[in-house]
């Protein structure tokens, strides 16, 4: 799937480019900071550098494509269970 123009509209803020695609059976891992994350994890995030912050209250994640179709929305919590 070729992510061009595709956002998370609620969450977070962010939306990919052209030449930003996924394949079937993999993922992308999104980080708002780039450098912070890959010194606590020992790798890079596909991607860095969105707007908003996650709640630990708890929030919907909303990914909607290029024509503002809502394509996925995922409850973020801290407390199980959540995907």
């Amino acid at each position: 799937i070729d992510l061009d123009g595709w956002c998370f509209t609620d969450g977070v803020g962010f939306c990919f480019g052209s030449g930003d695609p996924i394949a079937p059976g993999e993922y992308l891992l999104l980080a708002r900071d780039a450098a912070s994350f890959e010194a606590a994890y020992g790798f890079a995030p596909d991607f860095s550098g969105y707007s908003l912050k996650l709640s630990n209250n708890g929030e919907t994640l909303v990914l909607e494509d290029a024509v503002s179709q809502i394509v996925d929305r995922v409850d973020y919590d801290d407390v199980a269970p959540w995907p």
